[in-house]
C-alpha cells in the first residue's frame, strides 16, 4: 500500500481521532422528520442518513441508527412528514436532536409550529419552505454482509404530498438555493450550506450540448423507462412552446392523441418533476436529432 494513503478495515477499526466515513459520504442532505405515535403524541428529529430512492412514485428514506422515538411512532401509524432544513431554522433543527423522554413535544422545545398536513395525519413544520407526506412503504432491519442483523433501520416512504412555498418556484422550477439548504458533514458539529455559488451543470455522454436542457431530460427520463399514465399528467407548461421543431427529429406516438408528428412537436403536457425531469406518456418514442 503506497505510504500516501491510509487504508483501513472497518471492523478493525480505523486508527484516526475520528471515523471518517460520514465526512467522505457527505454532506448530507438531512431527514427532519415529524412523526406521532398512535395516541398523537407528536415527534420531531432530524436525521443525517437521508435521501431520495425513487422518481415515481417518489420515495425517501432515513436510517434510524438504533430504534428511536421515530421509528416507533412510524412502525405504529405508518406515516411521516419530511421537512426542509434551512439556515434559518438550523439551530432549531439542531435543538430538536436533544436526547429527550419520548413523550417531549420537539416542536414546543425548538419553538416551531405543527402545520396540519392534507392527507396523513402526522403534521408539518410550518416554519419549513418545502415539507413531504409520507406513507410507510417498507422498513427494512439492516444486515452485516455474514448475515447478522445491525440495530439500523431503514424506513421507507412514498411522497403523496408536497408542499412548496411559492416564493422558491422560479418561473415554475424549484430554485435549490434560494431554500439555503444545510447539509451534514462529518465530526460531531460540521455542517454546510448549499448556495448559488456551488452550481455548476455537467451534461451525460452523448447529450447535445446545445440541445434546451427541458428536451434533454425529457428524453433521458423517458429513455431509462421512467414511465408513467395519463392520470399522472401535471400541468406545468405547454412542452410545444420549447424550440423542439429544431431539435427534435420525430415524436412516434401510439394510440394517443395531442400529438402532431409532422411537426414533431408534442401538443399535449408534461409533468415537472423535482426541479429536474420531465415524464412522458407511456407509448411515445424520443429521438433527438442534430440541429440544423
Amino acid at each position: 500500500m503506497p505510504d500516501d494513503i491510509h487504508y483501513y478495515e472497518p471492523a478493525n477499526g480505523h486508527g484516526l481521532p475520528h471515523d471518517p466515513f460520514n465526512a467522505i459520504v457527505g454532506p448530507r442532505p438531512i431527514g427532519w422528520i415529524s412523526s406521532q405515535d398512535a395516541n398523537g403524541h407528536l415527534n420531531l428529529a432530524p436525521y443525517s442518513f437521508f435521501n431520495a430512492f425513487n422518481y415515481i412514485p417518489p420515495i425517501i428514506g432515513f436510517s434510524s441508527v438504533g430504534r428511536k422515538d421515530s421509528l416507533n411512532n412510524i412502525e405504529q401509524t405508518g406515516e411521516f412528514a419530511w421537512n426542509l432544513a434551512t439556515r434559518p431554522l438550523a439551530e432549531r433543527m439542531n435543538q430538536s436532536s436533544a436526547m429527550v423522554a419520548p413523550d417531549t413535544n420537539e416542536f414546543e422545545l425548538a419553538g416551531l409550529t405543527p402545520a396540519a398536513s392534507k392527507i396523513i395525519q402526522v403534521p408539518r413544520v410550518a416554519e419549513s419552505p418545502v415539507s413531504f407526506e409520507c406513507k410507510v412503504t417498507q422498513i427494512i432491519q439492516l444486515q452485516r454482509a455474514d448475515g447478522n442483523m445491525v440495530p439500523s433501520w431503514l424506513i421507507l416512504g412514498e411522497v403523496v404530498a408536497v408542499h412548496i412555498a411559492k416564493w422558491l418556484l422560479k418561473d415554475g422550477v424549484y430554485d435549490t438555493a434560494a431554500a439555503e439548504p444545510i447539509l451534514r458533514g462529518g465530526g460531531p458539529a460540521d455542517y454546510f450550506q448549499l448556495g448559488p455559488e456551488a452550481l455548476f451543470k455537467m451534461y451525460r455522454p452523448g447529450r447535445k450540448n446545445n440541445l434546451p436542457e427541458q428536451v434533454g431530460v425529457f428524453c433521458d427520463v423517458f429513455e431509462a423507462g421512467q414511465l408513467f399514465g395519463s392520470g399522472q399528467i401535471g400541468l406545468v407548461g405547454r412542452l410545444e412552446d420549447l424550440p423542439f421543431k429544431h431539435f427534435m427529429k420525430a415524436w412516434r406516438p401510439r394510440a394517443t392523441d395531442g400529438f402532431d408528428g409532422d411537426r414533431g412537436v408534442i401538443t399535449t403536457f408534461a409533468r415537472y418533476y423535482s426541479g429536474n425531469s420531465f415524464e412522458m406518456i407511456k407509448g411515445f418514442t424520443c429521438h433527438v436529432a442534430d440541429p440544423g
